[in-house]
């Protein structure tokens, strides 16, 4: 996601300049590969590159190949096999098994298309389907259909400094933070961080495919809080931090004004790591929300017994 909203910003910042660059994506593989169909990199002339196409073992030549490309203007077909028992037969070291056909693109037009589709996707509250085509030098055109999903929005309400650490996460991971608390209390420094801050009363603009995140370290206020919650339809995910005895504590509240919490909440929030101190606890919760938003389970990979990433 991270690199999506980059790409994004780049090109808004280069495409109104004379500067030349192109789009380089993953549109076939075969066995293991490190990036999957979809990825992409953008190489702009002067070296530099945003997103990626593997671990690192192909964007050194990927960037020779998209130069070519700028200066010829033609869409370049390429393809990397590194099921060969030898590493370096194709001149670079090689941490995977399998096979991964990259096209690279310097159209200003469709890359232009491309950015305009993919900031609609991130800003959808439920994501859209993008589609791609590409001219080939022996008149056949090659099509790809994927999906985006939205660009996460992560509610962080609370204003402690254990709130710092999950906005930190949640911004490096590229979602966008929503801060509730007392704003007079808020650091101006993770204030910048935020795509909008709110005061306890007077948060609003909540979508279903949102994650909410209490961490207030005040009982009366998280009552309030999922008082107000439990009126909103049902959102993606809903985590309560502090052990499962406040989460009754909160039903018992409400429930003497005769509200019934919704199920589903997740409390004690969080993965079980063992996880001790703020950034730790940050990474629990993060890896809940993935392993949910990824329908995983979260166990190790080496039990999982399949494919890593499914076809």
């Amino acid at each position: 996601m991270k690199e999506w909203v980059q790409i994004i910003d780049k090109l808004e910042e280069i495409l109104n300049s004379n500067e030349s660059f192109a789009l380089a994506t993953v549109i076939q593989v075969e066995g293991s590969t490190y990036r999957r169909v979809g990825a992409r990199m953008l190489i702009m002339e002067n070296g530099n590159w945003i997103g990626s196409i593997s671990g690192g073992c192909l964007e050194g030549d990927m960037l020779k190949k998209a130069r070519l490309t700028m200066s010829s203007q033609e869409v370049k077909w390429v393809t990397y096999d590194t099921r060969d028992e030898d590493p370096f037969a194709l001149g670079i070291g090689l941490g995977c098994n399998g096979k991964i056909d990259i096209l690279i693109d310097p159209s200003r037009t469709r890359i232009e298309n491309f950015a305009k589709q993919l900031k609609l996707a991130l800003a959808s509250e439920n994501g859209l389907e993008l589609f791609s085509q590409w001219p080939l030098t022996d008149g056949e055109v090659f099509e790809l259909k994927e999906f985006i999903n939205p660009q996460p929005r992560i509610w962080v309400f609370g204003n402690q400094f254990d709130s710092h650490s999950l906005i930190l996460m949640a911004k490096q991971l590229g979602w966008k933070v929503m801060w509730v608390g007392n704003t007079l209390k808020m650091s101006n420094e993770i204030k910048k961080l935020c795509f909008k801050v709110f005061d306890w009363d007077n948060f609003e603009g909540i979508q279903s495919s949102d994650l909410l995140v209490q961490m207030t370290h005040d009982l009366e206020r998280d009552v309030e809080i999922c008082s107000k919650l439990n009126e909103i339809p049902d959102v993606f995910y809903w985590g309560i931090l502090g052990p499962q005895k406040r989460l009754e504590r909160i039903k018992d509240k409400l429930s003497e004004s005769q509200i019934m919490l919704k199920n589903g909440i997740h409390s004690p929030i969080g993965l079980d790591l063992g996880a001790e101190g703020p950034d730790e606890i940050a990474v629990s919760i993060i890896a809940e929300i993935i392993a949910k938003k990824n329908k995983r389970d979260a166990q190790p990979l080496k039990l999982r017994g399949k494919a890593i990433h499914e076809a």
